[in-house]
């Protein structure tokens, strides 16, 4: 640890936290977000599936909603689970 702030300080002249990573740019951004306020205070009582596809109607941004990265999710886990299942009564 103390090589390591040593190497740091000797490079940088400072032993503050390097900056991390930090998160993806949001896909919704400037006019886009404008105008997926407006899609939403004009479809107050839309579904989150809904609201999604008028985004993408409306922008050409595609967003996925929860429910549709768990089916995926599901669906990858059950395939490997049919190709486990396929190998192992490969053996037998």
């Amino acid at each position: 640890m103390e090589q390591k702030l040593l190497k740091q300080y000797q490079q940088t002249g400072d032993i503050k936290p390097k900056h991390q990573g930090g998160n993806s740019p949001p896909k919704v951004q400037g006019a886009d977000l404008v105008t997926l306020t407006e899609i939403i205070e004009n479809n107050n009582d839309a579904t989150l599936e809904e609201l999604c596809e008028l985004l993408k109607d409306q922008t050409g941004i595609r967003k996925k909603s929860q429910r549709e990265k768990t089916a995926k999710t599901r669906q990858k886990y059950l395939n490997y689970q049919c190709l486990v299942s396929a190998k192992s009564s490969s053996f037998h």
